[in-house]
């Protein structure tokens, strides 16, 4: 009786396990947790197959993670996001994701990590908005209107890269609010009025910025915090007598455009 019950158990667990082969009866307990591990797996499994349609891309991803119900805990996509044209409303707004760019690398199938490539995406209004995001990674937002792109985000510290392609303005309303803002690396041309006004921009972000402005614009306007410009390169804005060589030789560099501070 106790032989035929603890075959009953082994055979379980093979089926469970998808496996074959002699399972000795003092492996129960590891084969237990085995099978409970698998559980979890196959359920994190069918759960983002269905959230991300078992892959396919692009996709639509508007309001898809929306919500305080998304977190770092809850927040480990197992593929590739890549909104579809106009796929990227309100994505991420108000989630409470907060080191998004560490969910994507923990993500993945056996974990090895997605990405977020925004670069087939031409409308990510309001991805970020209300969000906790703290750290954005590498985006390619050449092709996306950006209205409210991350509005409100106000713990956002750090965008590793955002890449604007050949053209674009990051207008007051793509990062309006960022009062957290202090690290971005601009690859790519700002082409029209842009604005970082609530953000205490760091020096290298602030160089960056500047550096990114068209050469070939007119009429255009860089709005930069005051506090952060003078802290950046001890000046007061307000004051032309204490401007150093440094700042001074960086704003003129681009003298097509109108510099102002908030």
């Amino acid at each position: 009786m106790l032989k035929e019950y603890l075959l009953s158990l082994a055979d379980a667990f093979r089926s469970k396990l998808g496996i074959t082969g002699k399972i000795n009866a003092q492996n129960f307990p590891d084969k237990v947790k085995e099978v409970y591990d698998k559980g979890k797996d196959d359920e994190w499994s069918e759960f983002w197959d269905s959230i991300q349609t078992s892959g396919s891309s692009p996709a639509n991803y508007d309001y898809k993670f929306r919500g305080t119900a998304w977190n770092d805990n809850t927040f480990r996509p197992k593929y590739d996001i890549v909104p579809s044209g106009g796929g990227g409303v309100e994505t991420f707004a108000r989630s409470n994701i907060k080191d998004f760019e560490a969910c994507l690398k923990k993500g993945g199938i056996d974990g090895t990590g997605v990405i977020l490539d925004l670069s087939k995406c031409t409308n990510a209004n309001t991805m970020f908005s209300g969000s906790s995001v703290e750290i954005l990674p590498e985006i390619d937002v050449s092709k996306a209107s950006l209205y409210n792109f991350c509005s409100g985000c106000t713990k956002l510290t750090t965008v590793r890269k955002i890449k604007l392609g050949s053209g674009k303005a990051l207008t007051s309303t793509a990062f309006p609010k960022c009062t957290a803002l202090a690290n971005i690396v601009i690859e790519g041309t700002l082409n029209g009025t842009s604005s970082f006004q609530d953000s205490p921009l760091s020096k290298e972000s602030i160089i960056s910025v500047i550096e990114a402005l068209s050469d070939a614009s007119e009429g255009q306007t860089l709005t930069l915090k005051k506090t952060a410009v003078n802290t950046a390169f001890g000046i007061d804005v307000d004051d032309e007598t204490t401007y150093t060589d440094e700042w001074r030789n960086l704003r003129d560099s681009k003298a097509n455009w109108t510099f102002a501070y908030a």
